[in-house]
C-alpha cells in the first residue's frame, strides 16, 4: 500500500528492467522497515495477475518479521525458484538468509498445495539475462486484445506506464479495440493483462521467445512431473455424517475422482439396455453428464471453487441429475453420482433451512403417516387436491412444478389393512397351499409408499406369496429406508430412519428369513445406501444380504416355492411394455425378472433408461421439462405405440405415476400381474 494506484505503473516506466526494478522494490522495503508483513493465502490468485487470474482456497496465512525471508518460504511452498523473483535474486548471497534452507519444514509441508499455476509471463524472464541482453530486440512479449472481450473501459490505456496505449473515442464513445502506438516501447510489464477486469489481453510472445521456450531455454521447471494431472491437486476430503465411501477409504475424494474421462455416460446405450445417463441424453448438454459433473466436484476438491463442494456451481452442476444411479452400474469405473448430489446438499444444507420440496418431498413418510392417523379426512384431502386451481397452489407453494398432480393418498393403507384383515388370510382359499407349519417364512417389507398410496401392490403380494406356499411375516412396527431423506440430502433424518429400520428387519435377517421388498428404489437402499452409509454395522450388512426382489425370491433356488405347491402361472399371451425402475437395473439387475416373465411366455418390450419422473426429481419447480424430455427417450413412445392389449408393467411407483400423468396409462407392478395370473 505504499505505492498507491496506476503510480507503480510511473515507477515501471522508470525502471524498465526486471533486475533493478526488484533492486527498488527491495529499496523501498528497506526504507519503510516494516514490523510485520503479512500475506494473506488464504484465497490466493493463481495464474495471471489480479483480475485474469483464477481464486483458489489455499487455506495459508503466513507471517513474518522480515519481508523477505517470508517471501523466500512462500516461493518454497510454492515451487517457485527464488531466483526467478528479480528482487529476492540479489539476497540469495546475502550471509544473512544463506541459512534459510529451501527445505520446508513439516508445518509447512502439510500446506503445501500440490500444483500452483504461475504467471504465464513468468516463465518468459527466465531466460538466461546474458542471452537476453544480446537478443533483446527479438524478445518481446507485448499485449494482444480480444475484440469480442474487450468492453472498452480504458483501465488498460491508464495503466499503461509507458503512456503507449491508445483507445479510439468517436462522439464520446470508445471504439474498437486498444493498440500499441510505439510497439517498440512496450516494456513487457503486463500492467494491462493484469489489471483487465474482462480478461481480454493476452500477453502475445515474439516468434524467436516462443522458440527459446519451446527449445527449455529458461533451463527450469517450476512444477512437478506431476504438476499438471488433476488427481494430484486434490486434497482429501474424509467422510463426515453423510455416506462413508467406504470403497474408497472413508475420502470422498478418492470416489470423486473415480471419473477419469471414460465418456461412457456420453455414449448411447439404451439398444443394449443401457440407462447412463439419461439427463445428457435428454439434453445432450455436456454439463448434465456423468463426467461433466464429477470434473466440477473435482474442481471443488481441487480447491478451484473456492466454496468447495458448497459452491453455487457445485449445486447447479447437480441440479438436473435424476439420482437414477444408473452411473453407478453402467460407469466402468463405478462413479456415483447420486451419492455425491445427496451428500451435497447435505453439507450445503445441514443445519439450515432448506428449500420448500425438501420439506414436502423430503418428508412424503412424514405426511403419509399422519393422515394414517387421520383417515377420516383422506377423502376429504384427495377431493381437495382433484379441484386443479388448489392443487396448483399447493404445488407452487410446496416448491413444487404446478404442472404436475399430486397423488392420492389410500383412504386405507396397508398396514391398517393387515391389521384388519390380512393377517388372517383373507383372499386365501381354504386348505390352499401346504399348512401353516410347513410354510417358508418370508417377510414382506412394505415401504411407506405402497403402505401409505398404493397398498394394492403389497396386497397382492400378500396374495400372491400365501399360495406360492410363503408364510407371510409382516413386521408389527413400521419400518422407512429413509429413501426421500437421502434424496434430498438429510442424511442425518435418512439415518435415523435407517436405524430404526435396523432394529425392526435384523432380527429376521440374522436369522436366515429372506426381507423381500416391493418398491424398487426402497429395496435399493437396502442393498446398497444401508451398507455405505453404516459401513461399520453388521446388522446393515445382514440387511442387505438378505433382502431380495420378487423376481429374486421366486427363481433363487435357496429361497423359491415348492414346485408340487406352486408353479408360475402360463403368461403365454401377455404382452408388456416393461419399464425398468432405474434403482432396480442399477442396484439389484433386472435380469431375473426378464428370465421369469420369458420363461412363462410372456412376450416384452424391456425399455432401457429412465421414465424421467425419479422420485422427487420430476415433481420439483424447474424439473418438468427435463422430466418429460426423458420420458420421451424411451417410455412414452414404447405406450403411444402400444397396442390396446399391451399391459404397462412397471415396480416402481415413480414409473407407474409418470405414464399416468403424461400418457394416461395405469401400470401394474409384477406381484400384480402374477396374483392375478394365479387366481
Amino acid at each position: 500500500g505504499l505505492v498507491p494506484g496506476y503510480q507503480k505503473g510511473a515507477l515501471h516506466k522508470k525502471v524498465p528492467r526486471p533486475r533493478d526494478f526488484g533492486r527498488l522494490v527491495k529499496a523501498i522495503a528497506d526504507e519503510v522497515k516494516p514490523m510485520l508483513t503479512i500475506a494473506d493465502g488464504i484465497v490466493a490468485m493463481e495464474g495471471d495477475g489480479p483480475s485474469s487470474g483464477t481464486p483458489v482456497a489455499l487455506g495459508i496465512l503466513a507471517a513474518s518479521e522480515d519481508p523477505f525471508a517470508l517471501d523466500m518460504r512462500l516461493c518454497d511452498l510454492l515451487r517457485i525458484p527464488r531466483k526467478s523473483v528479480p528482487y529476492l535474486r540479489p539476497l540469495l548471497d546475502d550471509s544473512a538468509y544463506a541459512s534459510l534452507v529451501t527445505e520446508l519444514p513439516p508445518e509447512w509441508k502439510a500446506l503445501q498445495p500440490l500444483r500452483f499455476k504461475l504467471p504465464s509471463t513468468l516463465k518468459t524472464r527466465l531466460i538466461p539475462q546474458w542471452a537476453a541482453r544480446l537478443i533483446s530486440p527479438l524478445l518481446w512479449i507485448r499485449p494482444a486484445f480480444d475484440n469480442a472481450r474487450c468492453v472498452r473501459c480504458g483501465r488498460c490505456a491508464k495503466a499503461c506506464p509507458m503512456d503507449i496505449l491508445r483507445l479510439k473515442v468517436e462522439g464520446g464513445k470508445a471504439e474498437g479495440v486498444p493498440r500499441l502506438a510505439v510497439p517498440s516501447k512496450c516494456i513487457g510489464c503486463c500492467c494491462c493483462h493484469e489489471l483487465c477486469p474482462v480478461k481480454a489481453v493476452a500477453m502475445r510472445q515474439s516468434p524467436l521467445l516462443r522458440l527459446a521456450r519451446a527449445m527449455g531455454a529458461s533451463g527450469e521447471r517450476t512444477l512437478l512431473v506431476d504438476a499438471d494431472l488433476r488427481r494430484p491437486q486434490a486434497r482429501p476430503v474424509k467422510a463426515g455424517g453423510g455416506f462413508q465411501f467406504d470403497r474408497d477409504g472413508k475420502d470422498l475424494t478418492r470416489a470423486i475422482h473415480r471419473c477419469v474421462g471414460v465418456g461412457k455416460c456420453r455414449a448411447d446405450t439404451q439398444a443394449t439396455g443401457g440407462f447412463m445417463c439419461p439427463s445428457y441424453q435428454a439434453s445432450k448438454d455436456e454439463r448434465h453428464v456423468t463426467r461433466g459433473r464429477a470434473r466440477v466436484l473435482q474442481e471443488a476438491t481441487n480447491g478451484r471453487l473456492i466454496s468447495g463442494l458448497t459452491a453455487k456451481e457445485v449445486r447447479e452442476s447437480l441440479d438436473l441429475c435424476l439420482s437414477c444411479k444408473a452411473c453407478s452400474a453402467d460407469c466402468p469405473a463405478g462413479v456415483d453420482i447420486a451419492a455425491f448430489k445427496s451428500e451435497v446438499l447435505h453439507r450445503t444444507y445441514r443445519n439450515r433451512l432448506r428449500p420448500r420440496d425438501h420439506y414436502v418431498l423430503g418428508w412424503l413418510p412424514r405426511w403419509t403417516r399422519l393422515l394414517a392417523r387421520l383417515r377420516l379426512v383422506i377423502p376429504a384431502v384427495n377431493a381437495a387436491l382433484r379441484i386443479r386451481p388448489l392443487a396448483r397452489l399447493v404445488l407452487a407453494v410446496g416448491g413444487l412444478d404446478a404442472r404436475r398432480k399430486l397423488a392420492a393418498f389410500a383412504p386405507v393403507g396397508f398396514r391398517h389393512w393387515w391389521k384388519r384383515e390380512g393377517a388372517v388370510g383373507q383372499g386365501l382359499p381354504p386348505g390352499d397351499g401346504p399348512a401353516a407349519g410347513l410354510r417358508r417364512p418370508v417377510v414382506l417389507w412394505v415401504d411407506s409408499f405402497s403402505d401409505g398410496i398404493d397398498p394394492a401392490v403389497p396386497q397382492a403380494a400378500v396374495e400372491l406369496l400365501r399360495r406360492a406356499g410363503y408364510d407371510v411375516i409382516v413386521p408389527e412396527a413400521a419400518a422407512c429406508c429413509g429413501l426421500t431423506w437421502i434424496s434430498t440430502g438429510q442424511l442425518d433424518g435418512a439415518k435415523r430412519q435407517l436405524s430404526h429400520l435396523m432394529g425392526v428387519l435384523a432380527p429376521y435377517a440374522t436369522a436366515g428369513i429372506p426381507i423381500m421388498g416391493l418398491e424398487p428404489s426402497c429395496t435399493g437402499v437396502l442393498r446398497s445406501d444401508l451398507g455405505h452409509l453404516f459401513p461399520d454395522d453388521p446388522r446393515a450388512h445382514a440387511i442387505g444380504a438378505a433382502t431380495v426382489t420378487l423376481a429374486e425370491l421366486l427363481t433363487d433356488p435357496s429361497t423359491a416355492p415348492d414346485p408340487q405347491v406352486w408353479q408360475m402361472p402360463d403368461l403365454t399371451g401377455v404382452t408388456a411394455v416393461v419399464q425398468p425402475h432405474c434403482h432396480h437395473h442399477s442396484v439389484m439387475g433386472f435380469e431375473r425378472d426378464v428370465a421369469l416373465l420369458e420363461a412363462a411366455g410372456a412376450s416384452l418390450q424391456v425399455l432401457a433408461g429412465c421414465c424421467g419422473l425419479a422420485g422427487n426429481f420430476g415433481m420439483q419447480r424447474g424439473h418438468y421439462d427435463m422430466s418429460v424430455a426423458v420420458a420421451e427417450q424411451a417410455l412414452l413412445p414404447a405406450l403411444r405405440a402400444a397396442s390396446a392389449d399391451t399391459i404397462y408393467l412397471a415396480d416402481g411407483f415413480s414409473c407407474r405415476t409418470q405414464a399416468e400423468q403424461l400418457a394416461g396409462v395405469r401400470g401394474q407392478a409384477l406381484a400384480q400381474l402374477l396374483a392375478e395370473k394365479t387366481r
